[in-house]
């Protein structure tokens, strides 16, 4: 995620975001740039300093060095904007994900991890069931 690089300087006025703006008003970005320099650039730079804070706080992966004749697993950002009962905004998201199935075993990776739910998931699933 370090590779990103900073886009130039917008020129696209910036949005203020009301307490009764609808989420149906807000178009999702379809890139990174677009995020980062379209007019709430200043939601979705927070969100991925949030979503960076995050990954890195539960030491989900560590940087290295890239050995050589290596490529890196490509990665993007899903962008959503969450709603309350009565379409306000509820919650800007932004999630990196990578193209997992691009790993190759014994050379992008040697151990592999089952999605584990939090707590209050396996609670609440069990509460249902």
């Amino acid at each position: 995620c370090g590779a990103m690089v900073e886009p130039p300087p917008s020129n696209v006025p910036e949005i203020k975001v009301t307490p009764e703006t609808l989420v149906s008003d807000i178009p999702l970005p379809k890139s990174y740039r677009e995020a980062v320099t379209g007019p709430y650039r200043k939601y979705w730079k927070e969100e991925i300093r949030v979503e960076l804070e995050n990954l890195l706080s539960r030491k989900v992966w560590r940087e290295e060095p890239l050995p050589k004749g290596s490529i890196p697993v490509p990665g993007r950002y899903v962008w959503k904007v969450k709603s309350t009962d009565t379409g306000l905004i509820a919650k800007w998201k932004a999630r990196w994900i990578i193209q997992g199935f691009r790993q190759r075993a014994g050379h992008d990776f040697d151990k592999t991890f089952a999605n584990v739910a939090n707590s209050y998931c396996s609670h609440s699933f069990s509460d249902i069931v």
